[in-house]
């Protein structure tokens, strides 16, 4: 059989598996972190066969793309209808990007797909170097990736490398964009490097970088050796943390495996530190209003108000989640180890 054939076939037994539009999302028994709360709601759901690689990506008009370890992308309509998918050479190593000329990129640990809005191959990049984590648009609209060997490329939309930067080596804290157009990562060694349309700077810290982020005001922070900590901040604000994530003037952070506090502005005391019925899995995602959307060991994702109150929850699978994604139009996405994606309403 031909290869032509074989991914005919496997298109066919896709659209005959995928959930339609219509379909009602198949429900997941609830557990004892469910029981007593109000579920959240559910607007889809998809079964992506394989692990998810990294959160979904939007597309301009609502579609959803999920890459897996098997090396597949699923591409879905707002409405979680089943539309493509492509099979890549090699699984698919972090979160996919949309261009300017709405085509999907997608990183291997070899190469970069770029796939047109109908599910074609528009070009494909073999890079020189082995890839790492997601790829991420800086402040000039350039892309970049990482390397395993410590540095930084930056990758025009046709398909060419401009240039590199040493960052450092070996990465600890994957690089990421912050809202500014900076892109920031940090090493086991416990250096922290920002490359910013106005230069490189870089950061020296005694512990290695477990993450990196932006946090309210613009400022810059780091995970490293459980204390999340301002860079260059003279007030000298550091909390327990393991995880955290921000949006706006909030400013989420895990303490411990079951602990979330959440600050605003340069606040050094949380408006609130909540318990939470199981472990956390990945680092949450806040909205706008400060509601914090957390993804569960066990397969639920609770909402919790900038009150402290947990507002709802939802049993998705009963395996790890991975970090939400809040859409434009304030419903929350969210992908499981068991192979499972979907799209919850949000406020």
């Amino acid at each position: 059989m031909s290869v032509r054939s074989c991914r005919w076939l496997a298109w066919l037994v896709l659209v005959t598996l995928a959930p339609g539009a219509s379909a009602r999302p198949k429900a997941v028994p609830r557990t004892g972190v469910c029981d007593t709360l109000l579920p959240l709601g559910v607007k889809f759901r998809f079964g992506t066969g394989a692990r998810p690689a990294a959160p979904p990506t939007l597309g301009p008009r609502g579609e959803v793309y999920v890459g897996t370890v098997d090396g597949i992308v699923h591409a879905l309509g707002p409405d979680g209808s089943y539309r493509w998918s492509y099979t890549l050479r090699g699984p698919v190593i972090g979160r996919s990007l949309v261009d300017s000329a709405g085509r999907l990129l997608v990183p291997t640990r070899s190469s970069i797909y770029a796939l047109r809005p109908n599910g074609s191959l528009s070009w494909e990049f073999h890079s020189p170097v082995e890839l790492q984590g997601d790829l991420m648009r800086d402040g000039r609209g350039k892309i970049r990736f990482a390397s395993e060997d410590g540095r930084l490329f930056e990758f025009n939309e046709r398909g060419a490398l401009i240039r590199n930067v040493r960052a450092s080596y070996p990465w600890s804290a994957l690089p990421v964009a912050l809202p500014d157009g900076s892109i920031v990562g940090g090493s086991r060694s416990g250096l922290v490097f920002i490359s910013a349309t106005s230069g490189v700077s870089r950061y020296e810290l005694e512990r290695p970088v477990e993450q990196v982020l932006g946090c309210p005001g613009g400022r810059v922070c780091a995970v490293a050796g459980g204390l999340l900590e301002v860079l260059g901040d003279g007030d000298g604000f550091r909390v327990p943390a393991r995880r955290a994530a921000s949006h706006g003037e909030f400013l989420a952070v895990v303490a411990d495996e079951r602990t979330l506090s959440l600050y605003q502005g340069s606040a050094s005391t949380p408006l609130y530190r909540v318990t939470l019925p199981d472990a956390i899995s990945a680092a949450p995602a806040v909205s706008g209003d400060g509601s914090a959307y957390v993804p569960l060991a066990g397969g639920a994702l609770l909402a919790v108000t900038v009150q402290g109150r947990i507002r709802g929850c939802e049993q998705l699978g009963h395996s790890e989640l991975a970090t939400p994604v809040l859409a434009p139009d304030g419903s929350v996405l969210v992908s499981g180890r068991e192979g499972v994606i979907a799209a919850l309403f949000g406020n």
